[in-house]
């Protein structure tokens, strides 16, 4: 059973402002996992990380690990076939191997005593609402057959264009997603004015570039709904559409990562509008993250500001 992407938004405020409530009633933190995630790690395997609460009333004496294969929204699912692993109260992770190529859904409870399993399910929080399955063979380097219909894979990518830099760790917030146009410095401006002057072709890129984690379709979370974006407007060269797309994916809070590539690929739909001032701020903002692949494009950007329209 999947769950469309306004029910899994539902549920997940419902269950934050209950889940906020659980750990501040009485100044004393309750003793529920949170933070779970689960994510291919290979063919037959899932891996699952989770947070345990340092300091709990009851203490967690150990954790408990179920998986289903459809959402666990209530402990009377839960039984002993469900049940697949008992670890330390120390453990914030698993690998779960699994037996076939079927979505999966897991929950992980804090167990308070050698029998007892402190019961209190809370969707996104302890128990996930979207399934996961092992890596497909494409994602492990091995050529799909055409007659595969689970993987769905972006194929325009020029390999020559993959090369990137590792991320780097640095807090993201998110911008006023507003239309305006972006007022640049006197400086820049007159720097643009002085490269106009001067005879010099500009830089124009003319093909998209997806990130590699990008091509295949992810089983869910944020990456799914970019990824989604990407099939449906991006990749058909729909620029308009994808500013609006990933403006809206963005006004959400996204995991860093997801939100650090969904910049780029707003800039580049600006890029592509010729809306180079925009896009020229998307890119500033990820050059940090992504040097050698922003750089690029900002100096594209730059040739192109201001300059008479191209064909």
């Amino acid at each position: 059973m999947k769950l469309s992407e306004f029910s899994i938004k539902t549920i997940l405020c419902s269950t934050l402002i209950a889940f906020c409530g659980l750990c501040t009633a009485g100044a004393q933190v309750r003793p529920i996992v949170s933070n779970l995630n689960a994510f291919p790690q290979s063919k037959n395997q899932i891996r699952l990380e989770w947070t345990v609460p340092e300091i709990s009333e009851p203490s967690v004496t150990g954790i408990v690990i179920v998986r289903d294969s459809q959402v666990i929204s209530s402990y009377d699912q839960i039984n002993s076939k469900t049940i697949i692993a008992s670890v330390s109260s120390g453990e914030t992770s698993y690998i779960d191997t699994i037996p076939d190529s079927k979505d999966y859904f897991y929950c992980v409870l804090a167990r308070v005593s050698e029998s007892k399993i402190y019961k209190i399910i809370l969707p996104s929080i302890n128990t996930t609402v979207t399934g996961t399955k092992a890596k497909s063979s494409a994602q492990e380097g091995i050529v799909v057959s055409e007659k595969s219909p689970k993987v769905e894979v972006i194929k325009f990518i020029d390999p020559s264009e993959r090369l990137r830099q590792v991320p780097l760790p640095r807090p993201d917030l998110i911008e006023n997603n507003d239309t305006k146009k972006i007022q640049l410095g006197n400086a820049a401006v007159k720097a643009v004015k002085e490269l106009g002057l001067k005879d010099i072709k500009p830089d124009v890129i003319t093909k998209e570039f997806v990130f590699e984690e990008d091509m295949i379709s992810p089983a869910g979370g944020d990456e799914y709904f970019l990824f989604k974006i990407l099939k449906e407007s991006f990749v058909k060269k729909q620029y308009s559409a994808s500013v609006k797309s990933l403006t809206e994916f963005l006004s959400v809070h996204r995991d860093e990562k997801t939100t650090k590539r969904s910049y780029f690929y707003l800039g580049e739909a600006f890029y592509f509008t010729r809306d180079y001032q925009n896009a020229l701020f998307c890119f500033l903002k990820v050059q940090e993250d992504y040097p050698e692949l922003a750089k690029k494009w900002i100096d594209s950007c730059l040739d192109l500001i201001q300059l008479p329209d191209h064909s």
